[in-house]
């Protein structure tokens, strides 16, 4: 098929035969320019031209059934890859792991309504996912990990939906996570950490936390904690809060909107409401608010 179009740059496929007649795609986008959007033949020879590894074209997600073991497979089949999950329930009954070295890291894409859950049969007391936990930490420099989109839901038996440690600027955009103790845990070796457009609705419990922010040099912004006991429990240096907004479930014993244990960081634009305290700030913090208040 040979597709008139005006003004492609020099070196763009014009013809949709060129890649039709060499791969097996799906969602061939015509417009300004001709694009293959997804090559599903994954043989070793055509993996490199992959754009997502799909999951319910490689695993069975139907009956409610447990994916544990089928999802890990996957995640280690595909180094390097992006692991995508269309809308659906994604049922889960102990941690994944995820690789976080420059050479094969691993990203995951969610639809807006995949739902990755834990099942009541959740056994462990990891989290839901874990990236980092088993990459050698001399090869995390340089990594490119990114979660992205859906729903992490601990059903009230997972304690922790996703754990960051070594690993190097972790991207993290537009999850829900909700029924968890604690929805995000970035421990102390996650190196500058980027966290925007997160929500979390907490199991409102005495022990909930929203997140547990332990790494240094990083980013949180634009996100929203609900039905928690402490909203964000900082106890790492150097780090930005940026339009983060908290609040406690009403006439509940919620303790802090933000729990201030480390130092030099910068909170901009930040809201506590409903919380027994909105700041707490430890003696020897010395961070800088500006422009937040608590309610």
């Amino acid at each position: 098929v040979q597709v008139p179009v005006s003004g492609v740059p020099e070196g763009a496929i014009k013809n949709i035969d060129e890649i039709v007649g060499k791969y097996t795609t799906t969602n061939v986008f015509l417009g300004e320019y001709v694009f293959a959007r997804m090559i599903t033949d994954k043989s070793p020879e055509n993996i490199d031209f992959v754009e997502y590894i799909v999951v319910s074209d490689e695993i069975d997600i139907s009956n409610n059934r447990d994916i544990t073991a089928d999802l890990q497979a996957l995640i280690n089949k595909y180094p390097g890859r992006t692991i995508y999950f269309n809308d659906g329930v994604y049922n889960i009954s102990a941690p994944l792991n995820l690789n976080a070295d420059r050479e094969n890291p691993v990203s995951l894409r969610l639809s807006n309504y995949a739902t990755i859950k834990a099942l009541s049969t959740w056994t462990g007391d990891g989290a839901m996912i874990t990236i980092g936990a088993k990459t050698d930490v001399s090869k995390i420099q340089g990594a490119d990990i990114t979660l992205m989109g859906g729903i992490i839901d601990g059903s009230g038996v997972a304690k922790v939906g996703i754990s960051f440690e070594n690993c190097e600027n972790p991207f993290m955009s537009d999850i829900t996570f909700k029924n968890l103790k604690t929805s995000v845990w970035a421990k102390a070796t996650a190196v500058s950490i980027n966290f925007e457009s997160i929500t979390v609705n907490g199991d409102a419990s005495s022990e909930s936390i929203g997140l547990l922010i332990e790494s240094s040099s990083g980013v949180v912004s634009t996100s929203h904690i609900a039905n928690v006991s402490i909203g964000v429990k900082n106890s790492g240096s150097y780090n930005d809060f940026r339009n983060v907004a908290v609040y406690a479930k009403p006439n509940s014993s919620a303790q802090y909107g933000f729990l201030e244990n480390g130092t030099s960081n910068v909170f901009e634009l930040c809201t506590a409401q409903d919380f027994a305290c909105g700041y707490f700030i430890k003696d020897s913090a010395k961070s800088v608010f500006e422009a937040s208040n608590a309610y």
